[in-house]
Protein backbone atom coordinates (compact mmCIF):
# COMPACT_ATOMS: atom_id res chain seq x y z
CA UNK A 1 0.00 0.00 0.00
CA UNK A 2 1.35 3.41 -0.99
CA UNK A 3 0.82 6.95 0.24
CA UNK A 4 -2.27 8.35 -1.48
CA UNK A 5 -2.98 11.91 -2.57
CA UNK A 6 -5.19 12.35 0.50
CA UNK A 7 -2.31 11.20 2.73
CA UNK A 8 -0.04 13.73 1.03
CA UNK A 9 -2.57 16.50 1.54
CA UNK A 10 -2.90 15.66 5.23
CA UNK A 11 0.89 15.44 5.61
CA UNK A 12 1.45 18.84 4.04
CA UNK A 13 -0.82 20.45 6.60
CA UNK A 14 2.05 19.75 8.98
CA UNK A 15 5.22 20.34 6.95
CA UNK A 16 6.28 22.41 3.91
CA UNK A 17 9.01 21.48 1.45
CA UNK A 18 11.72 24.15 1.45
CA UNK A 19 14.67 22.82 -0.51
CA UNK A 20 16.45 19.74 -1.89
CA UNK A 21 15.32 16.62 -3.74
CA UNK A 22 15.58 12.88 -3.12
CA UNK A 23 18.75 11.37 -4.63
CA UNK A 24 19.27 8.17 -2.63
CA UNK A 25 17.27 5.22 -1.34
CA UNK A 26 18.23 5.93 2.31
CA UNK A 27 17.14 8.91 4.41
CA UNK A 28 18.65 10.11 7.69
CA UNK A 29 15.76 12.03 9.29
CA UNK A 30 16.82 14.72 11.76
CA UNK A 31 14.11 16.75 13.52
CA UNK A 32 15.96 19.99 14.25
CA UNK A 33 13.36 22.22 15.88
CA UNK A 34 15.19 25.51 16.43
CA UNK A 35 18.61 23.97 17.23
CA UNK A 36 20.60 25.20 14.22
CA UNK A 37 24.02 25.14 15.92
CA UNK A 38 23.55 21.60 17.16
CA UNK A 39 22.35 20.61 13.70
CA UNK A 40 25.51 22.03 12.12
CA UNK A 41 27.69 20.06 14.54
CA UNK A 42 25.69 16.91 13.78
CA UNK A 43 26.03 17.34 10.01
CA UNK A 44 29.79 17.86 10.32
CA UNK A 45 30.07 14.59 12.22
CA UNK A 46 27.75 12.78 9.80
CA UNK A 47 29.87 13.98 6.86
CA UNK A 48 32.75 11.78 8.13
CA UNK A 49 30.87 8.61 7.14
CA UNK A 50 32.69 6.32 4.68
CA UNK A 51 29.73 6.54 2.32
CA UNK A 52 27.61 9.45 1.12
CA UNK A 53 24.92 7.30 -0.41
CA UNK A 54 22.18 8.73 1.77
CA UNK A 55 20.09 11.88 1.98
CA UNK A 56 19.60 13.98 5.10
CA UNK A 57 15.97 14.97 5.63
CA UNK A 58 15.70 17.87 8.07
CA UNK A 59 12.40 18.76 9.71
CA UNK A 60 12.53 22.20 11.28
CA UNK A 61 15.06 25.00 10.92
CA UNK A 62 17.87 24.15 8.52
CA UNK A 63 21.48 25.17 8.40
CA UNK A 64 23.03 27.12 5.55
CA UNK A 65 26.39 25.46 6.29
CA UNK A 66 25.71 21.86 5.29
CA UNK A 67 28.80 19.95 4.04
CA UNK A 68 29.10 20.17 0.25
CA UNK A 69 28.98 16.46 -0.52
CA UNK A 70 25.87 15.96 1.58
CA UNK A 71 22.46 15.97 -0.10
CA UNK A 72 20.08 17.78 2.26
CA UNK A 73 16.29 17.85 1.86
CA UNK A 74 14.60 20.40 4.10
CA UNK A 75 11.04 20.67 5.37
CA UNK A 76 9.78 23.36 7.73
CA UNK A 77 7.19 22.78 10.44
CA UNK A 78 3.92 24.69 9.95
CA UNK A 79 3.43 24.33 13.69
CA UNK A 80 5.87 22.88 16.27
CA UNK A 81 5.52 19.11 15.95
CA UNK A 82 7.15 18.16 19.25
CA UNK A 83 9.77 15.42 19.52
CA UNK A 84 7.29 12.58 18.90
CA UNK A 85 5.89 14.47 15.94
CA UNK A 86 9.32 15.17 14.52
CA UNK A 87 10.30 11.50 14.49
CA UNK A 88 6.92 9.99 13.63
CA UNK A 89 6.03 12.53 10.94
CA UNK A 90 9.63 12.24 9.74
CA UNK A 91 9.14 8.51 9.14
CA UNK A 92 5.87 9.15 7.29
CA UNK A 93 7.47 11.89 5.19
CA UNK A 94 10.48 9.75 4.24
CA UNK A 95 8.16 6.86 3.38
CA UNK A 96 6.01 9.17 1.23
CA UNK A 97 9.12 10.32 -0.65
CA UNK A 98 9.87 6.72 -1.61
CA UNK A 99 12.91 5.94 0.56
CA UNK A 100 13.64 2.23 1.05
CA UNK A 101 15.45 2.82 4.36
CA UNK A 102 14.59 5.42 7.02
CA UNK A 103 17.01 6.31 9.83
CA UNK A 104 15.74 8.41 12.75
CA UNK A 105 18.57 10.50 14.22
CA UNK A 106 18.15 12.57 17.37
CA UNK A 107 19.89 15.90 16.84
CA UNK A 108 22.24 15.36 19.83
CA UNK A 109 23.02 11.73 18.95
CA UNK A 110 26.33 11.61 17.05
CA UNK A 111 27.75 8.83 14.85
CA UNK A 112 30.85 7.22 16.36
CA UNK A 113 31.62 4.53 13.77
CA UNK A 114 32.69 5.79 10.34
CA UNK A 115 30.83 2.90 8.73
CA UNK A 116 27.62 3.41 10.71
CA UNK A 117 25.17 4.21 7.91
CA UNK A 118 26.61 1.63 5.51
CA UNK A 119 26.52 -1.15 8.11
CA UNK A 120 22.99 -0.30 9.22
CA UNK A 121 21.76 -0.32 5.65
CA UNK A 122 23.51 -3.61 4.85
CA UNK A 123 22.14 -5.40 7.93
CA UNK A 124 18.63 -3.99 7.49
CA UNK A 125 18.65 -5.05 3.83
CA UNK A 126 19.70 -8.61 4.65
CA UNK A 127 17.43 -9.13 7.65
CA UNK A 128 14.47 -6.88 6.73
CA UNK A 129 14.44 -5.88 10.38
CA UNK A 130 14.73 -2.59 12.22
CA UNK A 131 18.37 -2.30 13.31
CA UNK A 132 19.56 -0.33 16.35
CA UNK A 133 23.27 0.55 16.76
CA UNK A 134 25.08 0.22 20.05
CA UNK A 135 25.01 3.36 22.24
CA UNK A 136 28.15 4.74 23.84
CA UNK A 137 27.15 6.79 26.87
CA UNK A 138 28.55 10.29 27.36
CA UNK A 139 30.92 8.93 30.02
CA UNK A 140 32.37 6.44 27.54
CA UNK A 141 30.65 3.37 28.97
CA UNK A 142 28.95 1.18 26.40
CA UNK A 143 25.34 0.16 26.75
CA UNK A 144 25.19 -3.57 27.53
CA UNK A 145 21.44 -4.14 27.66
CA UNK A 146 18.56 -3.36 25.36
CA UNK A 147 17.39 -0.43 27.47
CA UNK A 148 20.38 1.58 26.25
CA UNK A 149 19.32 1.23 22.61
CA UNK A 150 16.83 3.61 21.04
CA UNK A 151 15.06 3.73 17.64
CA UNK A 152 15.63 7.50 17.50
CA UNK A 153 19.38 7.16 17.93
CA UNK A 154 20.18 6.04 14.36
CA UNK A 155 17.71 3.17 14.30
CA UNK A 156 17.05 2.16 10.68
CA UNK A 157 13.69 0.88 9.38
CA UNK A 158 13.32 -0.84 6.00
CA UNK A 159 10.27 0.26 4.01
CA UNK A 160 8.74 -3.19 4.40
CA UNK A 161 8.78 -2.91 8.21
CA UNK A 162 7.00 0.45 8.08
CA UNK A 163 4.38 -1.04 5.76
CA UNK A 164 3.77 -4.04 8.01
CA UNK A 165 4.06 -2.53 11.49
CA UNK A 166 3.45 1.18 11.07
CA UNK A 167 5.14 4.32 12.31
CA UNK A 168 6.20 5.83 15.60
CA UNK A 169 3.21 7.19 17.49
CA UNK A 170 3.58 10.87 16.61
CA UNK A 171 0.34 11.77 18.43
CA UNK A 172 2.20 11.62 21.76
CA UNK A 173 3.68 15.03 20.79
CA UNK A 174 6.52 14.65 23.30
CA UNK A 175 8.08 11.49 24.64
CA UNK A 176 7.49 7.70 24.75
CA UNK A 177 7.13 7.19 20.99
CA UNK A 178 10.55 5.50 20.89
CA UNK A 179 9.78 3.22 23.88
CA UNK A 180 6.50 2.01 22.37
CA UNK A 181 7.92 1.54 18.86
CA UNK A 182 10.93 -0.40 20.08
CA UNK A 183 8.96 -2.91 22.12
CA UNK A 184 6.25 -3.24 19.48
CA UNK A 185 8.89 -4.33 16.97
CA UNK A 186 10.59 -6.55 19.55
CA UNK A 187 7.30 -8.36 20.23
CA UNK A 188 6.87 -8.81 16.48
CA UNK A 189 10.38 -10.30 16.19
CA UNK A 190 11.52 -7.55 13.81
CA UNK A 191 14.21 -5.86 15.89
CA UNK A 192 17.97 -6.43 15.66
CA UNK A 193 20.59 -4.98 18.04
CA UNK A 194 23.81 -4.31 16.12
CA UNK A 195 26.93 -4.10 18.29
CA UNK A 196 29.48 -3.60 15.50
CA UNK A 197 28.64 0.09 15.03
CA UNK A 198 28.17 2.76 17.67
CA UNK A 199 26.58 6.13 18.34
CA UNK A 200 27.15 8.62 21.15
CA UNK A 201 24.35 10.25 23.08
CA UNK A 202 24.44 12.30 26.26
CA UNK A 203 22.70 10.33 29.04
CA UNK A 204 19.26 11.37 30.21
CA UNK A 205 19.91 12.99 33.60
CA UNK A 206 16.51 14.45 34.30
CA UNK A 207 15.49 13.96 37.93
CA UNK A 208 12.70 14.76 40.39
CA UNK A 209 13.95 18.23 41.33
CA UNK A 210 14.84 19.38 37.81
CA UNK A 211 11.36 18.27 36.67
CA UNK A 212 9.58 20.23 39.39
CA UNK A 213 11.73 23.33 38.87
CA UNK A 214 11.34 23.43 35.10
CA UNK A 215 8.68 25.70 33.55
CA UNK A 216 8.66 23.46 30.50
CA UNK A 217 5.79 21.04 29.90
CA UNK A 218 8.16 18.53 28.28
CA UNK A 219 8.45 16.16 31.24
CA UNK A 220 4.75 16.49 32.06
CA UNK A 221 4.05 15.07 28.61
CA UNK A 222 6.45 12.24 29.45
CA UNK A 223 4.43 11.39 32.55
CA UNK A 224 1.20 11.16 30.56
CA UNK A 225 2.65 9.37 27.57
CA UNK A 226 4.54 6.74 29.60
CA UNK A 227 1.17 5.56 30.93
CA UNK A 228 -0.41 5.47 27.47
CA UNK A 229 2.64 3.88 25.81
CA UNK A 230 2.78 1.00 28.29
CA UNK A 231 -0.96 0.47 27.88
CA UNK A 232 -0.46 0.34 24.11
CA UNK A 233 2.34 -2.18 24.62
CA UNK A 234 0.02 -4.34 26.73
CA UNK A 235 -2.64 -4.08 24.03
CA UNK A 236 -0.19 -5.13 21.34
CA UNK A 237 1.02 -8.05 23.46
CA UNK A 238 -2.56 -9.27 24.00
CA UNK A 239 -3.28 -8.94 20.26
CA UNK A 240 -0.33 -11.25 19.50
CA UNK A 241 -1.35 -13.84 22.07
CA UNK A 242 1.37 -12.82 24.55
CA UNK A 243 -0.90 -12.80 27.60
CA UNK A 244 1.85 -12.99 30.23
CA UNK A 245 3.74 -10.14 28.65
CA UNK A 246 0.54 -8.13 28.37
CA UNK A 247 -0.13 -8.59 32.07
CA UNK A 248 3.44 -7.51 32.89
CA UNK A 249 2.98 -4.29 30.92
CA UNK A 250 -0.33 -3.65 32.72
CA UNK A 251 1.38 -4.11 36.09
CA UNK A 252 4.26 -1.84 35.00
CA UNK A 253 1.68 0.80 34.07
CA UNK A 254 0.01 0.44 37.46
CA UNK A 255 3.35 0.83 39.25
CA UNK A 256 4.07 3.97 37.22
CA UNK A 257 0.68 5.49 38.08
CA UNK A 258 1.02 4.63 41.78
CA UNK A 259 4.53 6.10 42.08
CA UNK A 260 3.42 9.33 40.45
CA UNK A 261 0.49 9.68 42.83
CA UNK A 262 2.72 9.07 45.86
CA UNK A 263 5.56 11.40 44.83
CA UNK A 264 3.62 14.17 43.06
CA UNK A 265 0.25 14.28 44.87
CA UNK A 266 0.68 18.02 45.56
CA UNK A 267 1.69 18.81 41.96
CA UNK A 268 -1.64 19.14 40.08
CA UNK A 269 -0.13 19.45 36.59
CA UNK A 270 1.57 16.07 36.92
CA UNK A 271 -1.38 14.32 38.54
CA UNK A 272 -3.72 15.68 35.85
CA UNK A 273 -1.34 14.43 33.16
CA UNK A 274 -1.26 10.95 34.72
CA UNK A 275 -5.05 10.95 34.89
CA UNK A 276 -5.12 11.90 31.18
CA UNK A 277 -2.91 8.85 30.62
CA UNK A 278 -5.39 6.63 32.44
CA UNK A 279 -8.12 8.03 30.16
CA UNK A 280 -5.89 7.38 27.10
CA UNK A 281 -6.25 11.06 26.29
CA UNK A 282 -3.69 12.41 23.82
CA UNK A 283 -5.90 15.34 22.77
CA UNK A 284 -5.49 17.54 25.84
CA UNK A 285 -2.87 20.27 25.44
CA UNK A 286 -0.52 20.62 28.41
CA UNK A 287 0.43 24.21 29.20
CA UNK A 288 3.67 25.48 30.74
CA UNK A 289 4.03 24.73 34.44
CA UNK A 290 3.08 27.29 37.08
CA UNK A 291 4.06 25.41 40.26
CA UNK A 292 7.61 25.26 41.56
CA UNK A 293 9.29 23.43 44.41
CA UNK A 294 9.34 25.23 47.74
CA UNK A 295 12.77 26.18 49.03
CA UNK A 296 13.85 26.81 52.61
CA UNK A 297 16.69 28.89 54.01
CA UNK A 298 19.26 27.05 56.11
CA UNK A 299 19.28 28.44 59.63
CA UNK A 300 22.34 28.60 61.85
CA UNK A 301 22.72 25.38 63.83
CA UNK A 302 20.81 23.22 61.35
CA UNK A 303 22.42 19.82 61.00
CA UNK A 304 22.88 18.46 57.49
CA UNK A 305 23.65 14.88 56.47
CA UNK A 306 25.84 14.35 53.40
CA UNK A 307 24.92 11.42 51.15
CA UNK A 308 27.78 9.97 49.09
CA UNK A 309 28.99 6.83 47.34
CA UNK A 310 31.26 4.44 49.28
CA UNK A 311 31.31 1.96 52.15
CA UNK A 312 31.92 4.06 55.29
CA UNK A 313 29.38 5.42 57.78
CA UNK A 314 30.12 8.64 59.65
CA UNK A 315 28.00 10.88 61.86
CA UNK A 316 27.72 13.61 59.23
CA UNK A 317 28.03 11.48 56.10
CA UNK A 318 26.21 8.37 54.85
CA UNK A 319 27.68 6.22 52.10
CA UNK A 320 25.63 4.18 49.65
CA UNK A 321 27.06 1.33 47.53
CA UNK A 322 28.08 2.21 43.97
CA UNK A 323 26.68 -1.04 42.57
CA UNK A 324 23.06 -1.91 43.36
CA UNK A 325 22.44 -5.09 41.41
CA UNK A 326 22.28 -7.74 44.14
CA UNK A 327 19.35 -8.40 46.48
CA UNK A 328 21.43 -7.67 49.59
CA UNK A 329 22.65 -4.35 48.22
CA UNK A 330 19.08 -3.38 47.38
CA UNK A 331 18.01 -4.34 50.91
CA UNK A 332 20.86 -2.31 52.37
CA UNK A 333 19.81 0.73 50.35
CA UNK A 334 16.22 0.36 51.52
CA UNK A 335 17.35 0.20 55.17
CA UNK A 336 19.64 3.21 54.71
CA UNK A 337 16.75 5.23 53.29
CA UNK A 338 14.44 4.19 56.14
CA UNK A 339 17.04 5.39 58.65
CA UNK A 340 17.02 8.81 57.01
CA UNK A 341 13.37 9.32 58.00
CA UNK A 342 14.34 9.02 61.67
CA UNK A 343 17.75 10.70 61.66
CA UNK A 344 18.27 13.92 63.63
CA UNK A 345 19.52 15.77 60.53
CA UNK A 346 17.35 18.71 59.44
CA UNK A 347 18.22 18.34 55.75
CA UNK A 348 20.03 15.96 53.39
CA UNK A 349 22.91 17.00 51.15
CA UNK A 350 23.56 14.49 48.33
CA UNK A 351 26.86 14.89 46.49
CA UNK A 352 27.01 15.14 42.69
CA UNK A 353 28.37 11.59 42.60
CA UNK A 354 25.39 10.39 44.60
CA UNK A 355 22.95 12.16 42.26
CA UNK A 356 24.51 10.46 39.25
CA UNK A 357 23.95 6.99 40.73
CA UNK A 358 20.79 7.55 42.76
CA UNK A 359 18.84 10.38 41.15
CA UNK A 360 15.76 8.10 41.13
CA UNK A 361 15.83 8.15 44.94
CA UNK A 362 15.27 11.91 45.11
CA UNK A 363 11.46 11.71 45.52
CA UNK A 364 11.88 9.36 48.48
CA UNK A 365 14.65 11.48 50.03
CA UNK A 366 12.47 14.58 49.79
CA UNK A 367 9.68 12.77 51.58
CA UNK A 368 12.16 12.08 54.42
CA UNK A 369 13.83 15.50 54.71
CA UNK A 370 14.45 18.73 52.77
CA UNK A 371 17.23 18.18 50.21
CA UNK A 372 20.13 20.48 49.35
CA UNK A 373 20.41 20.20 45.57
CA UNK A 374 23.37 20.74 43.25
CA UNK A 375 22.29 24.37 42.68
CA UNK A 376 22.91 25.12 46.39
CA UNK A 377 19.22 25.53 47.22
CA UNK A 378 17.42 23.45 49.86
CA UNK A 379 14.10 22.15 48.57
CA UNK A 380 11.21 20.65 50.49
CA UNK A 381 8.38 18.48 49.21
CA UNK A 382 5.86 20.34 51.36
CA UNK A 383 4.58 17.00 52.67
CA UNK A 384 4.17 16.32 56.38
CA UNK A 385 4.42 12.77 57.69
CA UNK A 386 0.66 12.56 58.15
CA UNK A 387 0.17 13.73 54.55
CA UNK A 388 2.54 11.02 53.33
CA UNK A 389 0.76 8.28 55.29
CA UNK A 390 -2.73 9.36 54.19
CA UNK A 391 -1.75 9.80 50.53
CA UNK A 392 0.08 6.46 50.40
CA UNK A 393 -2.92 4.71 51.95
CA UNK A 394 -5.27 6.36 49.45
CA UNK A 395 -2.99 5.34 46.57
CA UNK A 396 -2.91 1.70 47.70
CA UNK A 397 -6.71 1.65 47.97
CA UNK A 398 -7.03 3.01 44.42
CA UNK A 399 -4.58 0.52 42.88
CA UNK A 400 -7.20 -2.21 42.18
CA UNK A 401 -9.45 0.36 40.45
CA UNK A 402 -6.56 1.64 38.34
CA UNK A 403 -5.53 -1.91 37.39
CA UNK A 404 -9.04 -2.72 36.15
CA UNK A 405 -9.05 0.51 34.12
CA UNK A 406 -5.61 -0.21 32.63
CA UNK A 407 -6.58 -3.74 31.58
CA UNK A 408 -9.85 -2.42 30.12
CA UNK A 409 -7.94 0.24 28.15
CA UNK A 410 -5.48 -2.35 26.86
CA UNK A 411 -8.15 -4.71 25.53
CA UNK A 412 -10.33 -1.98 24.01
CA UNK A 413 -7.76 0.08 22.09
CA UNK A 414 -9.30 1.10 18.77
CA UNK A 415 -7.48 0.02 15.60
CA UNK A 416 -8.12 3.39 13.98
CA UNK A 417 -6.00 4.98 16.72
CA UNK A 418 -3.21 2.46 17.40
CA UNK A 419 -0.86 1.50 15.96
CA UNK A 420 -0.53 4.22 13.32
CA UNK A 421 -0.34 2.34 10.02
CA UNK A 422 -1.05 3.14 6.39
CA UNK A 423 -4.67 2.07 6.88
CA UNK A 424 -5.42 4.74 9.53
CA UNK A 425 -2.69 7.25 8.65
CA UNK A 426 -4.93 9.89 7.09
CA UNK A 427 -7.16 10.13 10.16
CA UNK A 428 -4.20 10.35 12.54
CA UNK A 429 -2.48 13.00 10.42
CA UNK A 430 -5.64 15.12 10.34
CA UNK A 431 -6.19 14.73 14.08
CA UNK A 432 -2.58 15.60 14.79
CA UNK A 433 -2.78 18.66 12.56
CA UNK A 434 -5.66 19.95 14.71
CA UNK A 435 -3.71 19.12 17.87
CA UNK A 436 -0.51 21.00 16.99
CA UNK A 437 -2.53 24.06 15.95
CA UNK A 438 -4.20 24.01 19.36
CA UNK A 439 -0.84 23.43 21.08
CA UNK A 440 0.69 26.41 19.25
CA UNK A 441 -2.21 28.63 20.31
CA UNK A 442 -1.91 27.63 23.97
CA UNK A 443 1.87 28.10 23.92
CA UNK A 444 1.58 31.59 22.43
CA UNK A 445 -0.89 32.69 25.11
CA UNK A 446 1.08 31.32 28.08
CA UNK A 447 4.57 32.61 27.21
Amino acid sequence: MNITERHQKALHRLVTHMSGEKKSDCAVVIPSGDSVRMLEAHLRRLARQNTHEFDVVIIGKASSRAPRRMNVVTYSEKYPLGSSGGFGIGQVLAYSLGYEYVINADIDCMPVSAGLVKKLKDVAGKTQMTVLPRPVLHSGAKGKIRWGYCPNQYGICPRQVLEEFGFEHFRFFRGAEDLEFQFRLEMAGRLHYENDVEVSHKPFLFDHISLLNSPSNKYIYYKRNDVIARTFMASYAFSRGMAVRGVKYCLATLLDVAKNHIFYWNQPEIINAVQDGLRMDTDTVIARRDNRLKSVKIERGWKGLILDIGSKKLETRRFFPKQKSSFFQTLRIALEVMELFFSDAVYLSPTRNFLVHYRNLLPVLMMAKPVKYSDGMVYTSGMGRLDIVLNTSKTLLLCPVWLVLIVYNAVTVKKEVYPITLSNLERNLNDYSCYVKKQATVSSTTV
